[in-house]
């Protein structure tokens, strides 16, 4: 990266200062729909990580692979009126599977479409407006 862009001229003041910068990431490996994979990694949190032996204040942040269904998906269903709370704990284990097939590799003709479309849009969802849900939009 050219030395003059501002993001850069900030890392290296960083760096000059505190010594640098440390983060950490993990790769997984394996089938990420696996429901005990997935409960896991859904459930990671600082509270949790302090509990398992890092001090406080050594993790600042944890962010996952499920960060929009922990997150945002709440905050989208609550904006919209509708309580949405995504505990995988009770979630049979085929429908979290079912759904992270479906979240992590999109299949317009999957069977979880509909009833997804229906629970977001509500009444603006007809099957008719299917095919545009998959469409580029552009800006």
């Amino acid at each position: 990266m050219p030395k003059d862009y501002e993001s850069i001229i900030a890392l290296n003041k960083v760096q000059e200062i505190f010594g640098g910068i440390s983060s950490e990431r993990i790769l997984l490996k394996g089938d990420l729909t696996d429901p005990e994979i997935a409960k896991a990694v859904y459930g990671l949190s600082i509270e949790k990580m302090v509990e398992s032996g890092f001090e406080e204040g050594d993790i600042l942040g944890i962010a996952t692979y499920l960060d929009f269904l922990k997150y945002q998906l709440p905050a989208m269903a609550q904006e919209s009126g509708v309580e949405m709370n995504f505990d995988l704990s009770e979630i049979p284990d085929e429908q979290i599977s079912q759904f992270l097939q479906f979240y992590l590799n999109p299949d317009p003709e999957s069977p979880l479409v509909e009833p997804l479309m229906r629970s977001l849009l509500g009444d603006d969802y007809t099957p008719r407006s299917k095919p545009s849900l998959w469409l580029p939009r552009e800006e």
